[in-house]
């Protein structure tokens, strides 16, 4: 009996001080989560030096940090995704940081570290190496929504560009491109809800332009539409100007049989005018199916 009251008690104990190390172990995870402050804050208090350079482009790790703690205390660093780090120099773009890093600088400690983000001025000259940078300030929250959904998750480096131009510079949110679209969808969606948009049926692609990161020139138009009959029918689909120019003719004389029918578009349309287009779905060559619109911009 009295054996198995000591193990009762052990059994108590061992329970109540598991209890107690969980408790103590959850209040180090918050009071160490609490401890971590915001770059530019620790910056103004006096309490960190700072030097940003440009590491010689304007995606991904193109940002160079030199910290230097000026305190007897550790501090405890945040560099928070949506950050705007403002170039030095005004014709260099300015670079949005996507992705977080978190920094624990001992007493006096001076460390470097890499700044994850993409350029937010289109229109600007990419940073050179050893370029200049101030710590820049918190962009606005729409900018911060799509900051954060990229440090969430991992999309193509391309996708991550366009959708941040599309936010800042006001670019297409067609633009957002990739081979395979599913892998972007939340983003895109992302970036329609911060615009206030219905997320388009189709991207576009552009020019490349050796003197500007962006060359605003759309050269394909790629998207999946689909259309339906109902009965056995020669088809013809082509593409129109708002002034019903015919601009392209995407198939002819082709028979299909009645139900859905997927149509895969990828479309040259280099030196096209910018402006609105419709695609026309025909049934024995003069019955109008559908029509689908886009627009080049």
């Amino acid at each position: 009996m009295k054996k198995s009251y000591t193990l009762v008690l052990l059994k108590f104990g061992f329970i109540f001080l598991s209890l107690i190390v969980f408790r103590s172990l959850s209040n180090y995870q918050i009071t160490t989560e609490e401890k971590y402050s915001s770059i530019s804050k620790n910056i103004e208090n006096h309490k960190l030096e700072s030097k940003i350079i440009g590491l010689g482009g304007y995606q991904e790790s193109c940002l160079e940090f030199d910290l230097k703690n000026m305190t007897p205390d550790t501090l405890f660093i945040k560099l928070e995704p949506g950050r705007r780090i403002v170039s030095v120099d005004s014709s260099f773009q300015d670079i949005l940081i996507v992705k977080e890093r978190r920094i624990i600088l001992p007493p006096y400690k001076s460390m470097k570290f890499d700044g994850y983000g993409f350029c937010c001025r289109a229109t600007k000259g990419s940073p050179r190496k050893d370029s200049e940078f101030q710590i820049g300030y918190m962009a606005p929250p729409e900018w911060i929504v799509l900051a954060e959904v990229i440090n969430e998750n991992k999309f193509p480096i391309s996708a991550i560009q366009n959708a941040i131009w599309v936010v800042s510079d006001n670019h297409s949110i067609a633009s957002i491109h990739h081979d395979k679209m599913e892998d972007i969808d939340l983003l895109r969606r992302t970036v329609a809800k911060i615009k206030g948009v219905v997320l388009p049926w189709y991207s576009i692609t552009y020019e490349k332009d050796t003197a500007r990161l962006f060359s605003n020139k759309p050269e394909r138009i790629f998207g999946n539409f689909e259309y339906y009959i109902n009965k056995n029918a020669m088809m013809l689909i082509n593409v129109r100007s708002q002034k019903g120019k015919l601009m392209a003719t995407l198939l002819k004389d082709k028979a299909n049989n009645p139900g859905k029918h997927l149509f895969k578009l990828d479309l040259n349309v280099k030196n096209w005018p910018k402006g609105e287009y419709q695609i026309y779905v025909y049934e024995d060559y003069s019955n109008l199916n559908m029509k689908l619109p886009f627009t080049l911009n």
